[in-house]
């Protein structure tokens, strides 16, 4: 199980990366499809089961699918991805670096404190919701945080 918690979190980071990076947003929008199943798997392996069941329902059933439906809607064309392409600069790659090592070291010095250290699963789903925001799976918690600050730009993209 360990290994499959290692596999799915290397697909979540680099599907979360490339759905930022993409251009086309039908791309972006499977990129975020993976990486919402990835965190899935994550939760699952953790043994956070009823967790893993609702992202993949809600989010990768539900929301995803509005997603591409309004994309195919909207039909945008070359003149939004060169639009688009005009912002990737290197002020914006700088400035990200800096908020994802600013983000790594507080996930990396929340892991090593002793405080959050628990022994155990517990796995009722109340016990699961109490225990997301003290335990180890807090990093699971911010990570679904910012898929869904990902997905929120996206849509509002989106609705621009």
């Amino acid at each position: 199980m360990e290994y499959i918690f290692y596999i799915s979190s290397i697909i979540a980071m680099i599907t979360t990366v490339c759905v930022v990076i993409c251009f086309n947003p039908m791309y972006a929008i499977v990129n975020l499809i993976i990486s919402i199943i990835a965190i899935s798997i994550i939760f699952f392996s953790l043994g956070a089961y009823y967790a893993s069941i609702i992202e993949i329902i809600i989010y990768a059933g539900a929301i995803m699918i509005l997603f591409v439906f309004v994309m195919m809607m909207l039909n945008l064309g070359k003149k939004t991805i060169l639009q688009e392409s005009n912002w990737f600069n290197i002020k914006t790659v700088i400035f990200s670096l800096i908020i994802s090592i600013i983000l790594l070291y507080n996930i990396i010095t929340l892991l090593y404190n002793p405080y959050y250290n628990i022994k155990g699963v517990y796995k009722l789903p109340p016990k699961v919701g109490s225990l997301l925001f003290k335990t180890p799976y807090l990093l699971i918690v911010e990570l679904s945080a910012i898929l869904m600050l990902i997905a929120l730009i996206t849509a509002s993209h989106i609705a621009i």
